[in-house]
């Protein structure tokens, strides 16, 4: 997904509104978007130079958009810090091997 689109600017000038749409066999909602004639244009200019269609270009963002929603949620979860201070030694020690043996193999190479 590329990160340089961002729905956060797209969403404050937005008015978001779900239809849905018959005409299609898999369920499919059809999102309508109004946009000011700054940002329109400039939506419009950005597909049109990257060769995105308008409708393409704003699933992604919403997808993104979701996506990057439900990660804030997984990592605001107590229970991953509570795993990630349990494994935070045994890690550290398997990072410190992990360069040990790195070292080590930096000066067998360096002495053939």
């Amino acid at each position: 997904m590329d990160s340089e689109y961002d729905l956060n600017s797209l969403v404050g000038h937005a008015t978001i509104q779900l239809l849905p749409n018959h005409n299609r066999s898999t369920p499919v909602n059809m999102l309508q978007l109004k946009l000011d004639d700054e940002l329109s244009a400039a939506f419009a200019q950005v597909c049109a130079k990257k060769g995105h269609d308008k409708e393409s270009l704003a699933t992604q963002l919403v997808r993104q958009y979701v996506n990057r929603e439900e990660l804030k949620q997984a990592l605001a979860n107590p229970n991953l810090s509570k795993l990630y201070q349990e494994l935070q030694e045994e890690d550290q020690a398997l990072a410190n091997q992990g360069m040990l043996e790195y070292s080590q193999l930096l000066r067998e190479v360096d002495l053939l």
